[in-house]
């Protein structure tokens, strides 16, 4: 399969994002390290919290950073997609309201969980919780990254790329969904009305975002 290489001076924006996007992940690399190789490979999150504290979100750069760099590539991957069924245009205000609405919706669910999880008294499990699922975006965005930059730069069979790509996407989204909330279910031990109240404060919540903004935007 042929390899052509192409020029989108129109698209500009799209490789200056890309390698932003790069530069922040090598500089988040470099600076935190260590921190960063335990926040990528750790299985349980307690290790991670004895190491470097539990403060790793929003209120920490480290945090913010690896949620930024995940977001754009999420968002520029769905741009891709709806652009490619003729949905929007691939521009760079469309992004921005994707990126804008993507970011405010994990901005929300994670200072929810953490409210509603400290008012039910689990706020340990709130911390393991947010923690898998940054970590999880992360590691999905960081694929979708690599899927982005062939793509971008090189000319591949379109439909087959971003296909396979939104289909791995989304079968791992759900295996991992079935795994944490078992996980969850496991270490919980507030009963199952507290459990059914956190899951669907947290699984719901943005889905509740999502009908409003394709209602409303």
């Amino acid at each position: 399969m042929d390899w052509i290489i192409l020029n989108k001076l129109h698209q500009d924006w799209i490789s200056i994002l890309i390698f932003s996007n790069l530069i922040l992940l090598s500089f988040t690399k470099w600076r935190y390290d260590r921190k960063f190789t335990s926040f990528f490979k750790s299985i349980d999150p307690s290790v991670y919290f004895n190491n470097y504290g539990n403060n790793f979100f929003f209120n920490r750069f480290f945090g913010v950073s690896i949620f930024i760099f995940s977001v754009v590539n999420v968002s520029l991957f769905l741009i891709f997609i709806l652009d490619y069924l003729n949905l929007i245009e691939k521009i760079f205000f469309e992004f921005l309201i994707l990126f804008s609405f993507l970011f405010s919706i994990g901005f929300v669910s994670y200072f929810t969980s953490t409210l509603l999880g400290g008012l039910l008294g689990v706020r340990r499990q709130t911390l393991a919780y947010n923690f898998n699922n940054l970590r999880f975006i992360f590691r999905t965005s960081l694929f979708i990254f690599i899927i982005l930059t062939i793509h971008h730069f090189y000319f591949f069979n379109t439909f087959l790329l971003l296909n396979t790509t939104f289909i791995c996407v989304l079968i791992s989204y759900y295996l991992y969904s079935i795994v944490i909330i078992y996980n969850f279910l496991e270490d919980l031990n507030k009963g199952k009305f507290y459990f059914i109240l956190y899951l669907c404060t947290l699984k719901f919540t943005p889905w509740v975002f999502i009908y409003w903004f394709i209602k409303y935007i």
